[in-house]
């Protein structure tokens, strides 16, 4: 079974792999992006390493509309967002930890929106660091 996240924001808004890299890292997360990542065209796998274990997602970029049509919850909240980063993940829980803590903080630098469908979750800003932090705080009970 696939598990998905979104984060809804402005296409101008999208940072290169280094930008990105360094928010994680501000943002006290022990998560490496590959170094060849380039999240402008990357369709597939991204490979990162969390806390020295090698792990990632399925990452890519469409219209938001694509999401909106699909989650017509999110339109409400979307505004002025055009793009949807994706991120798609299995059972794993590294993959998860992964993908939480890059979807989080993208939404963080961003101003986006995270949406997770699996529960109907939308949070910004410091809600999405929270939801990461709360997330990483679970899977080690």
């Amino acid at each position: 079974m696939s598990i998905e996240l979104h984060v809804l924001m402005s296409d101008s808004k999208v940072p290169n792999r280094d930008q990105w890299q360094h928010a994680i890292s501000e943002a006290g997360f022990d998560l490496t992006l590959d170094a060849t990542f380039q999240p402008q065209v990357n369709t597939g796998f991204v490979v990162t390493r969390y806390k020295g274990m090698r792990t990632g997602f399925e990452f890519d970029l469409f219209p938001a509309s694509d999401i909106l049509d699909t989650y017509q919850e999110m339109a409400s909240r979307a505004g002025e967002l055009d793009v949807s980063a994706n991120f798609r993940f299995g059972g794993d829980t590294n993959e998860l930890v992964a993908a939480v803590i890059a979807a989080s903080v993208l939404a963080q630098i961003t101003g986006g929106v995270l949406f997770d469908p699996q529960d109907g979750t939308m949070v910004e800003g410091e809600g999405a660091l929270a939801l990461a932090n709360r997330t990483i705080r679970d899977l080690a009970k």
